[in-house]
């Protein structure tokens, strides 16, 4: 998402930042150590529940003018999946909620033609990310998640994640962000 989002033009980019530190500093009002890389996982979930209530109506930073969502090729997982119900091909249900816009007076879980390789996608996502996590910190990680509008912020690339690791690791895995071992 980060790297699709520093392709854009400046000036496409410039409002979505904006809109980004306005988000970093209500978070920062709430939690006052919050900094960089800006991640949540050694809060405890209903932290981040306080933060992200299902009722919000801010936009996301990433939309345009237009509505349109401005790294549609890099949307982060989290996009990609928003709005429908995720029924495994097994008929094992991940997530029975979805937006009643896209199914108007229809239950969708019943719809076999929606189901789809899930439980072999979130194995195939989890695999991924521990061989990236363990590039970057030596370490199989579970999950590192942030806000969009915080991961906006962040450069990645020239962040020292080991370091980072070192201050915070204990922490997150305390809190339940599992290394595997």
């Amino acid at each position: 998402m980060k790297e699709g989002f520093d392709l854009l033009p400046a000036g496409v980019r410039r409002p979505a930042l904006l809109q980004a530190e306005k988000k970093l500093k209500e978070l920062s009002f709430i939690w006052k150590d919050y900094a960089p890389p800006y991640i949540l996982n050694y809060r405890p979930e209903e932290e981040w529940d306080a933060l992200m209530p299902d009722d919000d109506q801010t936009p996301c930073p990433l939309l345009g003018n237009n509505g349109v969502c401005l790294v549609y090729e890099n949307r982060p997982m989290t996009c990609r999946l928003h709005g429908i119900p995720l029924v495994d091909v097994s008929g094992e249900i991940f997530h029975d909620e979805w937006c009643t816009l896209n199914f108007p007076m229809e239950d969708p879980l019943v719809k076999k033609e929606l189901r789809w390789g899930f439980k072999e996608c979130f194995q195939d996502e989890l695999t991924i990310f521990q061989v990236f996590t363990e590039a970057l910190l030596d370490r199989k990680i579970r999950e590192l998640d942030t806000f969009i509008a915080t991961a906006l912020l962040v450069d990645y690339r020239a962040f020292d994640w080991k370091a980072w690791w070192s201050e915070n690791g204990e922490r997150i895995t305390a809190a339940g962000s599992r290394e595997n071992r």
